[in-house]
C-alpha cells in the first residue's frame, strides 16, 4: 500500500508538471487523478472480493492483503457454531459462520488447540459458487459470496482419517475493505470418547405382619432412582408366599 501511494505521488507529480505546461482544463487534471486512484486500489480491491490471497496462509496468520489498515480489536460481532462438540475420524460436522451484520468476504481453517500457527487438519466441502480452496484444508469467500454479503454462511467440514487431538477452528471475517476481524476462534472440537455405564441394584425386603394382615414392602435402588412397591394381601389371608418379578424374572418371596 505505502508503494502505491509513493507511486501516486510521482504520477501526480508528472502529470501536474504537464498540466501546467500545456494548461490543461482543471476537468482533465480531476480524472487522470481519479483514474490513478483506481488503478493503485485494483489489486486491494481483488483481494477481498476473490478471496483471501495465500500469504494468508503463512503460520496460519489469516490476515488479509490488501486492505492498509490494522485489523479491529474489539469484540468480534461474528461468531463459529459447531454441529458437535466432539467428532470421530471421517465424521462430516457442520459449521455456520454467524453475526449480528453482514460479512463480505471470510477464511476458516480448522488447527490443532495446542498449535494455532500450524497446519490445517480435515477438509473443508466446496460448493463452487461462495467458496473456494484455501491454504490446502481451508475456506475462503468467492467473488459471487462478495457481491452477495450474508449474516450466515452454513459450511461443511470432515474431520481427518485419524484422531488430531482438540481441534480449533479459526475465522476472518471482512464486513468492509477497512473493518475486518482476524482470526476469531470457535469452541473446541474434542475427540469423541465412549463412556461405559454400570448401574448397581440393591434389593431389601421388609415384612410386617399383624393380627388382620401381612404387608410385604419390597424397595429397589437403582443409580438413576429409588422405586417402592407394596403389596398388600386380603385383609384376614395369611399370606404362604407371593412372587414378585424383578427386570423380568420372578423370586418367591415370603
Amino acid at each position: 500500500m505505502l508503494c502505491n501511494m509513493l507511486r501516486l505521488v510521482c504520477e501526480l507529480g508528472h502529470f501536474t508538471s504537464r498540466f501546467q505546461s500545456k494548461r490543461m482544463a482543471p476537468r482533465s487534471m480531476i480524472f487522470i487523478v481519479a483514474i490513478l486512484l483506481v488503478v493503485s486500489n485494483i489489486h486491494s480491491v481483488t483481494a477481498t472480493s476473490g478471496g483471501a490471497l495465500s500469504s494468508a496462509c503463512t503460520n496460519a496468520n489469516m490476515f488479509p492483503s490488501g486492505h492498509g489498515v490494522s485489523a479491529q480489536t474489539s469484540p468480534s460481532p461474528y461468531a463459529i457454531e459447531l454441529s458437535n462438540n466432539t467428532y470421530s475420524p471421517g465424521e462430516e460436522i457442520t459449521v455456520t459462520l454467524k453475526g449480528s451484520q453482514s460479512f463480505k468476504g471470510f477464511m476458516i481453517l480448522a488447527l490443532p488447540e495446542n498449535d494455532a500457527s500450524g497446519s490445517p487438519v480435515g477438509s473443508f466441502v466446496v460448493d463452487g459458487s461462495h467458496t473456494q480452496p484455501l491454504c490446502t484444508n481451508g475456506l475462503t469467500h468467492t467473488r459471487d459470496f462478495s457481491s452477495a454479503p450474508t449474516d450466515n454462511l452454513v459450511l461443511k467440514w470432515t474431520a481427518p482419517d485419524t484422531y488430531e487431538g482438540n481441534i480449533v477452528f479459526y475465522a476472518t471475517f471482512v464486513q468492509t475493505m477497512p473493518t475486518f476481524w482476524v482470526k476469531v476462534p470457535s469452541t473446541v472440537l474434542q475427540p469423541y470418547t465412549a463412556t461405559a455405564t454400570t448401574t448397581t441394584q440393591t434389593t431389601t425386603r421388609t415384612t410386617t405382619q399383624t393380627d388382620s394382615k401381612t404387608t410385604m414392602r419390597l424397595r429397589s435402588t437403582t443409580e438413576t432412582g429409588t422405586a417402592t412397591y407394596n403389596t398388600t394381601p386380603n385383609s384376614g389371608t395369611r399370606h404362604a408366599g407371593i412372587l414378585i418379578a424383578v427386570r423380568g424374572k420372578s423370586c418367591p418371596c415370603g
